[in-house]
């Protein structure tokens, strides 16, 4: 009972002793939003966040608040975001119209968040509501982003059941697929893959949780080529080229850096060092054989549409045994 009840005592230390006051923070009023620490992690975040990252209560769901930094008063055209880019730039007029806009002040605003964060305008593109590996989106307030909390960072299974990382998996490799090809007009390219922008949730739903860093692509270029992603020799070893991306009717991207950073038995620290599918047992040990000589020929060799693919059929059989 004791550790139960130590962490009620220090949230409400916490509480009284800084005073944390969402509308301060999001700068709007409101006060139909709750924190709410679940973990100590969350707890910590909550009042000491240096991300501007808070966990709470919304209409009794769990929610992750995030304050976009960046200023949304100065010129419209007066600052980059640099973590997401639309390419062609011609193309930024067909993604805005994807999202709601009830009037000009809205548009206007729109574009304002685009120039700080880009998130909370893919929300409204890649809703979770249509099966998209992404959080549900609940609104803007003030400066904060409100999206549904989505459960523990990637890094938390990293010594599961070896079938449980192997679903993980499964949708990781599938959620490249889908932000790589299933939106019928853009191709979706994430930059900034690491286990702490994947969330898994108690009932082990994949959820990619930090959409700032983005290139969308038109997806009707059928007159560019096929971009392979640059390989390394070395573990440490990633780079993707935006250029050479956006130059490109389609990138392996999202493939290579799920097979790099994530599955490889190579993947360096601080991602998911030695692979999510490491240690296999004794039932799968041919099986694992393979499916590593296709991570590792996504992870270095020039084949990653093949392999992933191969991968995922490995995989969803497993997940047919087990069932």
């Amino acid at each position: 009972m004791k550790y139960f009840i130590i962490p009620i005592i220090l949230s409400l230390f916490l509480y009284n002793f800084f005073k944390v006051n969402l509308p301060t923070i999001c700068e709007t009023d409101f006060d139909y939003i709750s924190l709410q620490s679940n973990s100590f992690v969350e707890l910590f975040s909550n009042y000491f966040s240096v991300k501007y990252v808070f966990y709470g209560s919304f209409n009794n769901q769990k929610v992750v608040v995030k304050k976009l930094r960046g200023d949304l008063s100065s010129d419209l055209y007066s600052e980059t975001n640099t973590n997401f880019q639309i390419c062609p730039p011609s193309l930024l007029a067909d993604f805005l119209g994807l999202i709601s806009m009830e009037n000009s002040t809205m548009a206007m605003y729109w574009h304002s968040i685009l120039r700080v964060n880009a998130e909370p305008l893919l929300l409204q593109v890649l809703k979770a509501e249509h099966a998209w590996p992404v959080p549900r989106y609940f609104g803007m307030y003030g400066r904060c982003l409100v999206e549904s909390h989505c459960g523990v960072a990637l890094n938390a299974f990293k010594n599961a059941d070896w079938h449980v990382r192997a679903e993980l998996t499964l949708q990781l490799l599938n959620a490249a697929k889908r932000f790589t090809g299933r939106h019928p007009n853009f191709r979706f390219y994430l930059t900034d893959v690491s286990p702490d922008n994947i969330a898994v949730s108690d009932n082990l739903q994949v959820t990619f949780v930090d959409l700032e860093n983005v290139i969308v692509t038109g997806k009707h270029n059928a007159n560019l080529n096929l971009h392979i992603s640059e390989r390394f020799d070395d573990a440490d070893g990633f780079a993707f080229s935006e250029s050479a991306i956006c130059n490109s009717s389609i990138s392996d991207h999202n493939y290579y850096a799920i097979c790099k950073l994530l599955l490889s038995d190579r993947a360096p620290w601080p991602m998911m060092e030695g692979g999510l599918l490491h240690t296999p047992p004794t039932n799968v040990v041919d099986i694992y054989s393979h499916l590593i000589a296709l991570i590792h020929s996504c992870s270095h060799d020039v084949n990653c549409f093949d392999a992933v693919e191969k991968i995922i059929v490995i995989l969803q059989n497993l997940a047919n045994v087990n069932k």
